[in-house]
């Protein structure tokens, strides 16, 4: 086969950005086995007034599959407002010094005005006007973590219930508004923005449940995880749930890496371009042909005979 000398520079191209990603992959893999992963869970459920039967179940969960993914985890059930705020204090404060960041909570959320509110479990909300006192703001949660300058922060809200102060607003809004992630933040939501969520028939919410089970596979980078569960709760709730994301992340992250010793793709060939001269009737032609050195031997040359 033959190949034009022009496309010599292309075939070394591709080759040094091809060994550049893979040198990219190793480094990040190498630090993603070391570095500090800490998650702050919480799990509401018993409200006075619309109690719900899976957050606690939903957190121990969630709790149990970071814990096998390496993260320390703070898990808190049942929280009143002077207790969460705490919580999250505490948990911004531990996050600096870089890292992996992961914030989870199940229960009551409402929006107002396009902020979003985490319910705790003493909340005596009565009007919008008294949510941004009663609940805590999730932004408040964004600026924590931003703070601590991780590498990756991961919100995760199964907070899209039905509004249990709907006769006190003036908005009809359901769910949670989307909000934009902060520099190197996916927040993910149980469903789409304006949409409720069902809380689950089982132990576990439809979300969570399918969460857990995608979190646990080795190799999955988190943008796939996600993908993984929005295709099994869609299928699962005939469309009538479709989990959603804000994502600004550039880095790579996967909840549960490669197992050391596995199989892994074999290295691409190194490719050279060797220039040959040959003499045709009546002129000298040039033409470039690769050199596919497989780590078995050196190619032969075009034409040459087969060694039997």
């Amino acid at each position: 086969m033959r190949f034009s000398c022009w496309l010599g520079p292309f075939l070394v191209l591709f080759v040094a950005v091809s060994a550049s990603a893979q040198s990219r992959d190793i480094v990040v893999e190498a630090t993603m086995r070391t570095e500090k992963r800490l998650a702050l869970v919480i799990g509401n459920a018993a409200y006075r007034s619309s109690p719900l039967p899976n957050p606690v179940n939903d957190a121990r969960a969630i709790t149990t599959t970071l814990k096998g993914a390496g993260f320390e985890v703070m898990t808190y059930e049942n929280l009143d407002r002077s207790a969460m705020r705490r919580a999250i204090i505490l948990f911004g404060d531990r996050l600096r010094g870089g890292g992996v960041g992961f914030f989870y909570f199940a229960g009551h959320g409402v929006q107002v005005s396009g902020r979003n509110y985490l319910v705790p479990v003493d909340a005596s909300i009565h009007s919008e006007a008294e949510v941004e006192v009663e609940a805590v703001d999730v932004a408040s949660v964004l600026a924590r973590m931003d703070t601590a300058q991780n590498r990756v922060n991961i919100v995760v809200l199964d907070a899209c219930r039905n509004n249990p102060f709907g006769r006190g607003f003036r908005s009809a809004s359901l769910g949670l508004a989307s909000i934009d992630a902060p520099s190197e933040t996916i927040i993910s939501y149980a469903t789409a923005p304006g949409r409720v969520a069902a809380d689950g028939e089982g132990e576990h919410g439809l979300y969570t449940g399918e969460l857990v089970k995608a979190m646990q596979i080795p190799g999955l980078k988190i943008e796939d995880v996600f993908k993984r569960v929005r295709a099994s709760v869609q299928q699962r709730s005939n469309s009538q749930q479709v989990p959603w994301e804000s994502s600004s992340l550039v880095g790579d992250f996967l909840f549960q890496l490669p197992r050391i010793g596995a199989p892994t793709p074999p290295p691409a060939p190194k490719i050279e371009i060797r220039e040959e001269a040959r003499h045709e009737v009546g002129s000298l032609s040039r033409r470039c042909v690769p050199a596919l050195d497989h780590g078995s031997g050196r190619s032969r040359r075009p034409g040459a005979a087969r060694s039997p």
